[in-house]
């Protein structure tokens, strides 16, 4: 499988930021500058500092841990679940429509932060864009690649260049992400001036991890909201994605002050989810925008 030429115009060593070029025998891309390169399999390009190899037999070898996605062995599973009827399915297709609402029609290359299977892809091409994906598990890119131009990497070291992308979007990412900071702030960075992002999540008020769901469509809010952090598989219920992954619970707060903190500024707001207008809202939905500079 070849390389798609959009992808490889936005790539960058997730180290130093610094440009990769496709090698000789297209089966690596190489920061030339820092000696090292990385592994294209099945045309996916795998950019973990993990997978980095040395191009010079005297340079160090690469001491990182790879770090170990959620949903790998799961992505088949996954893939189903958020494309059948019920609960989850119901929570993608309300989530992929405010994803088009806050989006709009355009044109260019639009970024998915932790694409998981691309299911969102149709949607974002439909509006105009090229989407292309990046996320940590390789289970779920085999499956995303017959969607969208792919890329293995984090969400905290975003293989990209700075100031390259004018518009982003992630879809229920947040919950995956240990370090929000991190991740938002590595988003500022990949954002060109006036370029924007997309975050669509479950609502950590009414589908956080201290939420549960009344027979009457009320929604019930548990001791712990307020304190962000890990959340074991057994700690969700059935019905939710995350009772076989998993996940990071962070409060309205904390999510709203990691956008500020990144220098991102929130433009819109949309509490939503399947349902009439009087069902309680599951998804909360942000667009941000990386300021422009003036200068006098």
């Amino acid at each position: 499988m070849a390389l798609d030429n959009r992808l490889l115009s936005l790539l960058a060593d997730p180290q130093d930021h610094e440009p990769l070029v496709l090698s000789d025998a297209a089966d690596a891309l190489e920061n030339r500058g820092a000696l090292r390169s990385y592994p294209v399999r099945d045309g996916i390009p795998l950019l973990l500092a993990a997978e980095a190899t040395p191009l010079s037999p005297t340079a160090p070898q690469p001491t990182q841990l790879r770090p170990v996605s959620q949903f790998e062995g799961l992505s088949g599973w996954y893939d189903d679940a958020m494309s059948a009827p019920g609960e989850r399915g119901a929570l993608a297709t309300a989530g992929y429509g405010i994803l088009a609402d806050l989006l709009g029609k355009g044109d260019g290359i639009a970024i998915d932060i932790g694409c998981g299977t691309g299911q969102s892809a149709g949607v974002v091409r439909e509006l105009g864009y090229e989407p292309v994906g990046v996320d940590l598990s390789i289970d779920q890119l085999r499956i995303a690649a017959r969607r969208l131009a792919v890329a293995q990497a984090t969400a905290h070291a975003l293989p990209l260049r700075s100031g390259s992308v004018a518009t982003a979007y992630t879809t229920f990412t947040t919950a995956s992400w240990g370090d929000l900071d991190r991740s938002l702030s590595e988003i500022y960075r990949v954002l060109a001036p006036g370029g924007r992002i997309v975050n669509i999540g479950v609502h950590p008020c009414f589908n956080g991890g201290y939420s549960l769901a009344e027979e009457d469509g009320s929604v019930r809010l548990k001791p712990g909201y307020r304190k962000g952090g890990w959340l074991e598989p057994s700690h969700f219920p059935q019905t939710r994605i995350r009772s076989r992954t998993g996940g990071w619970h962070w409060p309205l707060a904390d999510l709203l002050n990691a956008f500020a903190r990144a220098g991102l500024l929130i433009a819109q707001v949309v509490e939503g989810g399947p349902g009439d207008g009087d069902a309680v809202p599951i998804i909360l939905a942000l667009a941000a925008v990386k300021p422009v500079e003036l200068r006098l």
